[in-house]
């Protein structure tokens, strides 16, 4: 999830993205299913470094045609990563130093 205006300029760039707000709540998007082949390479990045997330894991199926980034009120610089993204890096949380750290998922 994040910030309605970064959902907005990401799904701009995916011919025939559609909102989805009255199937699948408000900032949710949905596209073609055949579109995730053509969606080349997508990525987060936290402190200057891109982690990447397979396409095939951005389409919540045949069935819904959504996808997993939604848009809500959130600040610019707030994001919270489920399943899509944190199923491609094992993920690490320490509290102590208050870090996170990903490795690559194989």
């Amino acid at each position: 999830m994040v910030s309605k205006e970064i959902a907005k300029a990401f799904y701009e760039q995916i011919p025939d993205t559609r909102p989805a707000s009255e199937d699948w709540g408000e900032g949710a998007y949905a596209f073609p299913c055949d579109s995730v082949d053509k969606l080349g390479k997508i990525s987060f990045g936290f402190g200057g470094k891109r982690y990447e997330i397979d396409a095939r894991d951005f389409n919540a199926g045949p069935e819904t045609e959504m996808t997993p980034l939604t848009g809500d009120d959130l600040e610019d610089d707030i994001a919270i990563l489920g399943d899509a993204s944190m199923k491609n890096w094992y993920s690490v949380f320490d509290y102590g130093n208050l870090a996170i750290g990903f490795a690559k998922a194989v």
